[in-house]
């Protein structure tokens, strides 16, 4: 029972004031994008969520962030591969 008064309280909270966030909305508003959206990269890209017991989603923002910087890492990546192997196919033709 306290952990559920726990909850309440901290959904209460302001967002800018907590590092959890509750439910796809606040996490869409968080990263700026629709709720269609996030369900759409939890399946393509594993956007690292956890969902509750009461059948609601929660995530914190370090975990949206260090995400955030691991897809960018892994996009710079594969366009400096596709980059390296367009110049090798130009160079050896």
């Amino acid at each position: 029972m306290a952990k559920q008064n726990y909850m309440k309280a901290s959904v209460k909270t302001p967002v800018a004031d907590r590092n959890f966030l509750h439910g796809m909305r606040e996490i869409g508003e968080y990263m700026g994008l629709s709720v269609d959206t996030v369900r759409r990269y939890i399946l393509r890209y594993r956007l690292p969520l956890t969902k509750r017991g009461d059948g609601g989603w929660m995530t914190s923002k370090t975990l949206i962030d260090q995400w955030l910087l691991s897809m960018a890492e892994q996009t710079y990546e594969a366009q400096q591969e596709n980059k390296a192997r367009r110049l090798k196919k130009s160079s050896s033709t």
